[in-house]
């Protein structure tokens, strides 16, 4: 296993989260307008700094195809077997606290099935990344007895749990209820640092623990797999100096294919693995 510390990237994740907190309380105060793609800009560019400036192993990749979703995330985490991939849709708490949208159809397929078959044609984990905040009004008395609660910024959870929702929905007819952030916290949904930090550190026994969350057969990829940039763009590659190379040159965009899944990852993070780090890039 590579070495890296898991304390380290745990914090960092940690403060990520009181970030994402304290960012859409901002919002919501001032009655800004703020989306999904909105923290996840942010994150990326957070990860993109602290690839440098703290060490952090966080390497960021952006699909050459046009016209992917911004968010959508293919998210590899390095174990000792290989990288694990999650397969992540963001969703984001509204003025009452709460999700949008999980049930809603896209092109006439339920947007939640996309993302689980997804995951399954990868060998992936198909799981929702929540960007939370909730006025204290609005919190439960579970909620209001957590200390930390901007730990539960970035959150996490299985996307398979609601599958059995959809059977629902096809039999009565009925709408559901919108999912709000005290439905699922704590205990359905665990902030994102520790399900990171779990697989870094292997303290998650895949064969038990995974299979909790994915009823697919896992897949462990490989270095070269996860890095491969055939479809993804690299955004912290080093420059190269004296000479441009063919890799150092922009081509134009890939047109992405019309028979494509709905769920279209725009980026792809890797945490972890074993990779040298070049200068960061001016931009212009």
């Amino acid at each position: 296993m590579a070495d890296l510390s898991t304390v380290n990237i745990g914090d960092f994740f940690k403060e990520q989260s009181h970030l994402v907190w304290k960012r859409i309380e901002f919002a919501r105060k001032l009655n800004l307008r703020i989306r999904e793609t909105t923290i996840t800009e942010e994150l990326l560019f957070r990860f993109w700094r602290a690839y440098y400036d703290k060490k952090i192993p966080i390497r960021i990749f952006e699909a050459k195809a046009e016209h992917k979703n911004g968010n959508d995330l293919e998210i590899f985490v390095k174990t000792s077997r290989g990288f694990i991939l999650l397969v992540c849709q963001a969703k984001i708490t509204d003025n009452k606290g709460g999700y949008r949208y999980f049930f809603h159809k896209v092109s006439g397929k339920f947007q939640i099935k996309l993302l689980s078959d997804y995951a399954r044609k990868r060998g992936a984990i198909a799981q929702y990344l929540l960007f939370n905040y909730v006025h204290i009004f609005s919190r439960s008395a579970e909620l209001l007895d957590i200390a930390a609660i901007e730990d539960f910024g970035i959150t996490t959870f299985s996307a398979d749990l609601l599958l059995p929702f959809l059977d629902m929905l096809k039999m009565t007819k009925k709408s559901i209820p919108v999912p709000n952030f005290a439905m699922l916290h704590p205990g359905i949904a665990i902030p994102f640092h520790q399900l990171v930090c779990s697989l870094l550190g292997d303290r998650m026994t895949v064969e038990t623990d995974t299979e909790k969350i994915t009823p697919a057969p896992l897949k462990f990829y490989s270095e070269e797999e996860v890095v491969s940039e055939e479809d993804w763009w690299w955004l912290q590659k080093p420059p190269t100096i004296g000479f441009i190379t063919k890799e150092d040159t922009v081509a134009a965009p890939k047109q992405a294919d019309k028979k494509e899944e709905v769920f279209s990852p725009k980026y792809r993070l890797v945490i972890g693995g074993e990779f040298s780090r070049g200068q960061l890039r001016q931009l212009s």
